[in-house]
């Protein structure tokens, strides 16, 4: 009788290693860490280390790096013991990155986060996170992502949109909020905000009217 093969399992082994890898790679095993031998570079945190690194240290993140949470450990009595970890502070707005010197020392250092990040605390350790939101505006369409405001464009009426991972999360239409026709009537304007949405309330010009969501001059139709 011919041996089923187990398909389902093979495929979840699959996506496992796959996964690992990815991970794996984007930790920064494979960068160097100045001239130590391997054995002591990627020993595991609180395993055995071998007599030769007795008093050294080890940083599991392999240096200066704010977006990787990482420990700082020291080889004692054949094994290694952490002593520092990366610390989110100020309300989770910066983070303390702690690393490894050439002299076989640790310092470290306090990174603030980008606009759209925050350090969160893993599991053992703090690294600043990008949160994920990205947000684009009709009435700006060729804006560049990284500016701190897209799309404050009165004069023309658009849609905000705000992601979170690419899904949406809510948009906002520029609408008038007084009659439509008055003159240097107000303009509820939306807009990106460090790839957040926001709004406005802007009064159009004495010779503008707010008409069909936009600033507009008082002839036009």
């Amino acid at each position: 009788m011919k041996k089923r093969v187990d398909w389902p399992l093979i495929i979840f082994l699959a996506i496992f290693l796959a996964t690992f890898i990815v991970i794996y790679l984007k930790q920064g095993f494979f960068s160097q860490d100045f001239e130590k031998p391997l054995s002591q570079i990627y020993a595991p945190v609180g395993g055995p280390c071998p007599s030769s690194s007795e008093g050294d240290y080890l940083d599991s993140d392999h240096g200066d790096f704010p977006k990787r949470p990482g420990t700082i450990s020291r080889c004692e009595n054949g094994r290694w013991v952490i002593k520092q970890k990366d610390t989110c502070i100020n309300n989770n707005k910066e983070v303390r990155e702690y690393w490894r010197t050439k002299e076989n020392e640790f310092t470290s250092s306090i990174h603030s986060c980008d606009q759209n990040e925050k350090c969160i605390g893993y599991p053992g350790a703090g690294a600043c996170k990008d949160l994920g939101y990205s947000c684009s505006d009709t009435d700006d369409q060729n804006a560049d992502s990284s500016r701190e405001m897209i799309g404050r464009n009165p004069g023309k009426k658009g849609t905000a949109t705000e992601l979170k991972y690419g899904r949406f999360i809510k948009r906002g239409t520029d609408y008038c909020l007084s009659p439509e026709g008055t003159a240097g009537g107000t303009l509820k304007e939306y807009m990106c905000v460090n790839k957040r949405l926001g709004s406005d309330p802007i009064i159009c010009n004495s010779d503008e009217k707010c008409s069909q969501g936009a600033c507009v001059p008082l002839g036009r139709q």
